[in-house]
């Protein structure tokens, strides 16, 4: 009973702070709407042009935006009032958004129309990330930060699992434009509660400089920083090769189990639920700081066998296995390694650095997922989906083998003399 209330206590430890609070309850609506959106547009998509490749199209218009914006986007986030910011983003996303719903009730919405949609919200998404990133430090203090970064995941997977779960329903019964009508209402409710909600004092760069010049110090941090370095190229190569299965999950759910929208809304839920657990893992501080590389190469080890499996069967039951452990794979090695890098960068310099995460993220899933719908249309999704596993388990292995237990050592030194520096 003891082990439990601690564990509780060590997971939830954030709440305690009514900032964080009132903020997850934004993040909640949010979060819901994002997945939502991506759940109706794939499977849209698909319908639009029954086309495997125009899966890979779509996920590159879903985040490909983010490469020139997001990092500018940081360097901006870190000069304007963070709140007023992004509530003016939340209200622009629900508007376009809302656009779009009406042009599918009117019958005005084809594929070009679609793809033209989905890169106006992707630039918004883009512009919104790194602040919603670093408006988290203003929630808690910094002890907590790790805490509150696993929650924010443990909330966007939780998310995942109800907005695709939404968008199953919602898309069979009462059509498309109706998702995307819960979409703005549900960014509506994010810029709602960040009106409201009191932050500590927000961080401002110590010298105003050119833009330019402060978003090369953010890459130079990046570049400089060796366990922050390793980090973000393990991203890259990790989202490329293993992570954008998702993009043909769609082409896989209708075609090769013979499923509908509300179906696929349920598998993909079933991920969420996954990503959910390892969300929580994360927040409850697992392992600590001195195992979180070992975590990190394990978790994608997971996924390579799990997203394999995704690329192999035709049960159902099975692809619910799969998804499942594939989503608890993917947010155990996403949150540790955004935790790792958050708590490892200075103040002043987190919007700039998240700003860079989000262009990494932002490149990596769009081209992967492009990459994998083209080996799709020509040679099936059992080749996409395995290849990339497999290519994932040897550059994981290598890295690993090259300098991982180097790495750790280093990572759990680095995050202890930021935690408790010197007297």
């Amino acid at each position: 009973m003891a082990i439990a209330s601690d564990w509780r206590a060590r997971t939830f430890a954030s709440f305690a702070r009514p900032a964080f609070r009132a903020y997850y309850v934004g993040l909640l609506c949010n979060m819901a709407g994002f997945w939502l959106r991506i759940a109706a547009t794939g499977w849209l998509a698909f319908e639009l042009t029954d086309s495997r490749e125009a899966l890979g199209i779509i996920a590159v218009a879903s985040l490909l935006p983010w490469v020139p914006i997001a990092p500018l986007a940081g360097v901006w986030a870190e000069r304007v009032d963070q709140r007023r910011y992004l509530v003016v983003i939340y209200v622009a996303i629900a508007a376009a958004n809302g656009a779009l719903a009406a042009g599918l009730a009117l019958g005005w919405v084809g594929w070009p129309e679609l793809v033209a949609a989905t890169v106006a919200t992707a630039i918004l998404r883009g512009m919104e990330l790194p602040a919603r990133h670093a408006i988290v430090r203003r929630t808690v203090e910094l002890p907590l930060l790790a805490n509150a970064i696993g929650l924010n995941a443990a909330g966007f997977h939780l998310m995942n699992a109800v907005g695709f779960a939404l968008a199953g329903v919602i898309y069979q019964h009462a059509g498309p434009a109706a998702c995307f009508v819960a979409v703005a209402c549900a960014s509506l409710g994010m810029a709602f509660v960040l009106g409201r909600i009191e932050l500590a004092a927000q961080a401002y760069p110590e010298e105003r400089r050119s833009p330019l010049r402060e978003l090369a110090e953010g890459f130079a941090y990046v570049g400089g920083h060796g366990v922050t370095r390793v980090l973000v190229l393990c991203a890259l190569g990790v989202v490329i090769l293993l992570l954008s299965f998702r993009t043909l999950m769609p082409a896989i759910i209708k075609v090769r189990l013979g499923l509908g929208a509300d179906d696929y809304g349920g598998i993909m839920a079933i991920s969420g639920a996954g990503s959910l657990l390892a969300a929580l893992w994360v927040a409850s501080g697992s392992g600590g700081a001195g195992r979180r590389v070992i975590n990190i190469f394990v978790t994608v080890w997971l996924g390579c066998a799990a997203v394999a499996l995704v690329g192999w069967t035709s049960s159902v039951v099975w692809m619910g296995v799969a998804m499942f452990v594939a989503g608890f794979a993917h947010v155990g090695f996403m949150a540790s390694a955004n935790t790792t890098v958050q708590e490892l960068v200075p103040d002043h310099l987190r919007a700039r650095v998240m700003g860079i995460w989000a262009l990494v993220f932002g490149a990596a899933f769009p081209l992967g997922g492009y990459l994998q719908g083209l080996v799709a249309e020509h040679y099936g999704e059992r080749w996409a989906v395995i290849g990339g596993a497999g290519l994932a388990l040897v550059l994981s292995a290598v890295l690993y083998a090259t300098g991982g237990r180097r790495l750790n050592r280093r990572l759990g030194e680095g995050i202890d003399a930021r935690l408790h520096p010197p007297l």
